[in-house]
């Protein structure tokens, strides 16, 4: 009988264990080897005062009403993020999605499956992360909902409390921005990260002491191709920025790349630390 769920099942993934447990294994060596013999420590992840966002269904409903952004929410995890975020939290969703079509879609399907929570799944305006326009022009939406949601007197409504990009692609090509005007930018590399960088800064300012940012890496961060040196050279992520010029496929440093931006998030506004115009 063939299953109605749009996801793999579960013993699909059954041949991957043994792989994960050797590649476990691996890092966990390599990281010993770097401690122990080389001396070199993992530098801390700045300021860890902070409990992580649990998506597991609260008793305090702590979330009631607020306000979250989920990037690429029309399907897969991000769907399922914005779905458990609505549900089990109550909050007000914004799907952040190229096609209106499909985020409405989404908001029905999430917003059926409610029942009583008081949460909502809503869709303002399509975001395309290849387009730094569509970024700007999303936020500008995001901003003046917030804004009228303020003057109606809902505060809990009035600025971000989670922001989740999780949208992504993993095919390469050309974008329509350019670097210097004529060198295109990357169009993975741009949707992966350099568009949700501008996102994160255009709503970093309406977001609620404390909020949540959460940027989805992957396990493919460990395999950019590149030295430590490299790693550290504005060359070698500007390369990976533009189309033809990574010295690998862009993916991985892309996926690198939101691992660092997390990092460096934490560091500069971990712990409830003002955000300063």
């Amino acid at each position: 009988m063939l299953s109605s769920s749009p996801y793999y099942p579960l013993w699909s993934f059954a041949p991957f264990g043994p792989l994960a447990v050797a590649y476990t294994f691996a890092q966990h060596a390599w990281i010993a080897f770097h401690q122990r013999i080389l001396g070199r420590t993992v530098p801390p992840l700045g300021n860890s005062d902070q409990a992580p966002l649990s998506i597991a269904p609260s008793s305090t409903r702590e979330l009631d009403g607020k306000i979250a952004i989920v990037t690429g929410s029309n399907t897969g995890i991000g769907f399922e993020t914005a779905k458990a975020l609505v549900v089990d939290h109550g909050m007000t969703v914004i799907l952040a999605c190229r096609s209106r079509d499909k985020a409405e879609l989404a908001a029905k399907q999430i917003n059926d499956a409610n029942g009583k929570s008081g949460g909502k799944a809503i869709f303002l305006h399509p975001l395309d992360l290849s387009s730094f326009q569509s970024v700007r022009h999303f936020s500008a939406q995001v901003k003046e909902y917030c804004q009228k949601q303020q003057q109606q007197g809902t505060a809990a409504a009035s600025s971000i409390q989670v922001l989740v990009n999780n949208a992504g692609r993993n095919t390469s090509g050309p974008s329509n921005e350019k670097y210097n005007q004529d060198q295109p930018l990357d169009l993975l590399y741009q949707s992966n990260m350099l568009g949700h960088y501008l996102l994160t800064a255009e709503l970093l300012l309406i977001m609620t002491p404390g909020a949540r940012i959460v940027n989805l890496s992957s396990v493919m961060h460990h395999f950019c191709g590149g030295s430590h040196d490299n790693l550290e050279s504005v060359d070698f992520w500007r390369n990976c920025a533009l189309h033809g010029r990574a010295p690998h496929d862009p993916y991985s440093p892309s996926k690198l790349a939101a691992l660092l931006f997390s990092i460096e998030l934490n560091r500069r506004f971990g712990g409830g630390k003002e955000l300063k115009q």
